[in-house]
């Protein structure tokens, strides 16, 4: 990892050895633990980053460092699209309950939705630290109706899961910070329509063009609740798409793929040194 890992490589005295960056909390470091952490980075015989942006910001960083963008991906013979229920639409949001993952703006979006809408369910299948407070929250600003309609499952197995992905039709995930996400690679893969923060990571894999999701700003509930609701009465559309989102996987994030070339750059960084 990009902070303690990478530490305690360095100061094992083993080499050569690699660093696999999975967030971009590793350039928000400063004074010792910066210069430390650097140091780090520019001493490993590889260093991979979870996608393009997070490489990108990490030359920033360590710029002597030998880094390779890279999604470790999902495994897309497991994560596939099945038929949905049309109704009625399902949007899950798969984030853990933590500060970053900021999913108590769901809920304060959630509450500005109009009641005029087509039948629609919220699912949060997973735990965290923030669990209780967000169901607080819930209880608290959306209506008895609406309260109906959202379903906390408090950590679910894998199988669970899957299962909640394939029955969904809308992923949101509103992040204050990420790398490539492997939540929204999972619902990418089941070819769901994505409504996302509007953070660099975020973006490489929503196609304006296209139109195969949405980005959001963070900290403007009305402007989400907006995007969730237009999303919400585009079945059409989201149908369109759907296929493209899947393709994503399959040609930029199939985890098949991206393990074998993470295993011939660690295999090509070893036989390198035992060379020289």
């Amino acid at each position: 990892m990009g902070r303690g890992g990478s530490l305690i490589s360095l100061a094992s005295g083993i080499r050569p050895y690699a660093v696999f960056l999975t967030g971009d909390d590793v350039v928000s470091l400063s004074g010792l633990r910066k210069l430390i952490s650097q140091r780090a980075l520019n001493q490993a015989a590889v260093v991979f980053a979870n996608g393009k942006f997070l490489g990108d910001l990490s030359r920033t960083f360590a710029p002597r460092a030998r880094i390779h963008p890279i999604c470790l991906g999902v495994d897309p013979a497991k994560f596939v699209p099945l038929p949905a229920a049309s109704s009625p639409v399902v949007i899950i949001c798969t984030r853990g309950f933590a500060p970053i993952y900021n999913n108590s703006y769901l809920i304060r979006a959630l509450a500005l939705l109009p009641n005029s809408l087509p039948d629609f369910r919220v699912v949060f299948p997973s735990a965290g630290d923030l669990l209780s407070e967000t169901q607080e929250l819930a209880d608290k600003i959306l209506s008895p109706e609406l309260r109906r309609r959202v379903r906390f499952l408090n950590g679910v197995t894998d199988e669970d899961l899957l299962r909640n992905l394939q029955s969904a039709h809308i992923y949101t995930s509103v992040s204050r910070s990420d790398g490539t996400s492997i939540s929204l690679l999972e619902a990418l893969s089941c070819g769901l329509f994505p409504v996302l923060s509007d953070i660099p990571a975020n973006r490489e894999w929503i196609d304006r063009k296209v139109g195969n999701g949405m980005l959001v700003p963070l900290d403007k509930p009305e402007e989400y609740a907006r995007q969730l609701k237009e999303a919400i009465l585009a079945p059409a559309h989201r149908a369109a798409v759907s296929p493209f989102n899947r393709r994503l996987i399959l040609e930029r994030a199939d985890s098949r793929e991206t393990m074998a070339r993470v295993a011939s750059l660690l295999g090509n960084t070893i036989r390198s040194r035992n060379c020289s």
